[in-house]
């Protein structure tokens, strides 16, 4: 098969027509389309004179609505079974996209902190490394299959700290709190450090089981796997 043909036979396989527009691929549309606004919103200047952080809560009010739609095209796939191969390439798409849209504002609006610039690279660079070890897999028709636990357990904690310093961070430097410089980058630092932890830990692991699937293959790790479960 060449690679014309390859190509158009995994179009086949991801873009069929009927799944182009169910529910749950519709929401991850509304999804990634909510991510440039909420980028947007939360960098401009306020849009209420009295209320130096409207857009903050403006922009976190979009992704509150962006993490539902996540639940819902998960809750909707499942319940009225509209699984669908090209829900399985946006729904995660749209889950990164997302983080990568956070992290960039967080950069931008807080420039002075060096953590959060570490905290982005770190990022990038888990999801190049990420891209380059599926594609490896791919050509050797293996996969990691679905999400592994410490992958979400990172992804979470990205949302909850990450959110965190996207909601309190413009508090702390508006000094409401009466807080000094260095306890500002003290406390977004230390959630940066945590956040940074998370994501080496995830990629540390999905790198021995990419290690392990090309060892092993497939099958072998699903057993190992089994018999790790029998033991607990």
């Amino acid at each position: 098969m060449n690679k014309k043909d390859n190509f158009h036979a995994v179009f086949k396989k991801y873009f069929k027509k009927e799944e182009r527009f169910l529910i749950p691929n519709v929401l991850c549309y509304v999804r990634i389309l909510l991510i440039p606004l909420f980028v947007t919103i939360y960098l401009l200047p306020t849009f209420v004179p009295s209320n130096n952080e409207a857009n903050v809560y403006i922009a976190t009010g979009i992704m509150l609505i962006s993490a539902y739609t996540d639940f819902l095209d998960g809750f909707i796939a499942r319940k009225f079974d509209m699984k669908s191969n090209l829900g399985k390439i946006l729904d995660p798409m749209a889950d990164k996209i997302m983080q990568l849209g956070v992290s960039i504002a967080l950069v931008v609006k807080f420039k002075n902190f060096a953590s959060v610039f570490t905290l982005l690279s770190i990022f990038v660079i888990k999801e190049i490394w990420m891209m380059i070890m599926s594609i490896i897999l791919a050509r050797a028709n293996r996969a990691f299959g679905s999400a592994k636990w410490y992958g979400k357990v990172s992804s979470f904690s990205f949302y909850v700290i990450v959110g965190t310093i996207f909601i309190g961070g413009p508090l702390l430097q508006s000094n409401k709190f009466g807080l000094s410089y260095t306890i500002q980058h003290y406390i977004i630092d230390s959630l940066s450090l945590v956040a940074s932890s998370f994501l080496l830990f995830a990629a540390l692991q999905y790198t021995i089981l990419f290690n392990r699937l090309l060892k092993h293959g497939q099958d072998e790790v699903i057993i190992n796997k089994t018999e790790e479960e029998k033991h607990d």
